[in-house]
C-alpha cells in the first residue's frame, strides 16, 4: 500500500464539490437513459474548453494527444512534470467533471503511483483510467498481482484523501494488443478477459476498460459476468441504444478528435505548399480570434 502523505491542499468546501463532480460522472455511466455515455478526450486546455463548450458533461484525456502536444512519442514517454502541468491547465478551465488517460501509473511502485495520483486528487480530477500494457514492453501485460495491488492502493489513496469514489476505469489492452499478445483461440482470449476483469472488479475498479473490443456479443457477456460498467471504444454498431442493450456503460473517443484536428493542419498546411497563391482563397474559420480569445478568463 502507499506509504504518500495524506495531507491534502484541497480545503472542505473544494473537497465537497470535487466528491459532487465524481458523484456525477458515477452517474453518467450508471444512469437509466437509453443512449450510451460518450466522453470526448482533450488534448490541451483549449480543446477541453470547446468540448465543455460543446455541451460535453464530463471530459477524459488522450495520451498520444497530450504526448505529441509536447512533441514526444506516447506510451509515458512524455515525462511527468510536463504531463501534470498539461492537466492542470485543463482543470483551470472547465468546470465539468475530467477524468485522466493515468497510462500505467508514471511509476514503478505503488507508493511512486499513488504520489502521482495524489497530485491529480488535488487539481480535481474525477478518475483515471490505469492500464495493464507495459509501456517499457509492449506486446506485454504486466503481472494481475501487481495490477490488483495498484488499483487497492489507488482506491485506499482516495479514501484517505476523501474522495472514496474517486473512479478508477480500469484498462486492458488485451484486445488492443491482439497482434501481439497471442492465443490459442479467441474463446481462450475472452476467458481471460473474463479473468482480468473480475481481478479488477475484485480490487475495487469502478469500471472496466477494453479498448480493441467491439463485438456487442462479446461486450454483453462481460458487463453480466462483471456487473461494472464497460467502457469501450466505438464500433460498427447501429446505434448508441443498441450499444447500451449490449451492455456497453461508455464510449471513448480516444485520439480520433485529437488526429482529426492534426489531420486539419496537415491538410491546409499541404494545400498552402503547394499552391502559395491558395492563402488567398482559404476559407476563414467559422470561430474567430476573439472567440477563442474568450474562452479564457482574462487574468492581471
Amino acid at each position: 500500500m502507499c506509504a504518500v502523505s495524506l495531507v491534502t491542499s484541497l480545503p472542505s468546501p473544494s473537497l465537497s464539490e470535487h466528491n459532487k463532480k465524481i458523484d456525477l460522472f458515477h452517474d453518467l455511466h450508471n444512469a437509466s437513459e437509453s443512449k450510451t455515455f460518450v466522453i470526448p478526450n482533450a488534448w490541451d486546455a483549449l480543446s477541453a474548453k470547446q468540448m465543455e463548450l460543446s455541451g460535453a458533461p464530463a471530459i477524459a484525456t488522450t495520451s498520444l494527444g497530450m504526448a505529441a502536444t509536447f512533441g514526444y512519442q506516447d506510451g509515458e514517454r512524455l515525462p511527468f512534470e510536463k504531463f501534470i502541468l498539461m492537466i492542470e491547465c485543463m482543470a483551470r478551465v472547465i468546470s465539468v467533471p475530467l477524468s485522466v488517460d493515468f497510462e500505467s501509473g508514471y511509476g514503478k511502485t505503488d507508493d511512486q503511483i499513488c504520489s502521482n495520483v495524489k497530485k491529480l486528487i488535488e487539481l480535481g480530477v474525477v478518475g483515471i483510467n490505469i492500464e495493464d500494457a507495459d509501456p517499457e514492453n509492449p506486446g506485454t501485460l504486466f503481472e494481475q498481482s501487481l495490477q490488483r495491488s495498484k488499483i487497492e492502493s489507488i482506491k485506499k489513496l482516495a479514501l484517505d484523501l476523501g474522495c472514496p469514489k474517486f473512479f478508477v476505469n480500469a484498462r486492458t489492452d488485451i484486445y488492443w494488443q491482439r497482434e501481439a499478445i497471442v492465443f490459442n483461440s479467441e474463446k481462450e482470449r475472452f476467458e481471460k478477459l473474463i479473468e482480468i476483469a473480475k481481478l479488477f472488479k475484485e480490487a475495487g475498479a469502478d469500471g472496466v476498460f477494453v479498448p480493441g473490443l467491439t463485438d456487442l456479443s462479446l461486450i454483453n457477456k462481460l458487463a453480466k459476468e462483471v456487473d461494472l460498467p464497460i467502457n469501450v471504444q466505438k464500433g460498427n454498431w447501429s446505434s448508441l441504444e443498441e450499444a447500451k442493450l449490449n451492455g456497453v456503460s461508455r464510449i471513448s473517443t480516444g485520439s480520433s478528435l485529437f488526429r482529426l484536428s492534426a489531420e486539419t493542419t496537415k491538410v491546409s498546411s499541404s494545400s498552402i505548399q503547394e499552391s502559395p497563391e491558395s492563402i488567398l482563397r482559404m476559407k476563414p474559420s467559422s470561430i474567430s480570434y476573439a472567440d477563442i480569445n474568450n474562452y479564457f478568463e482574462k487574468k492581471a
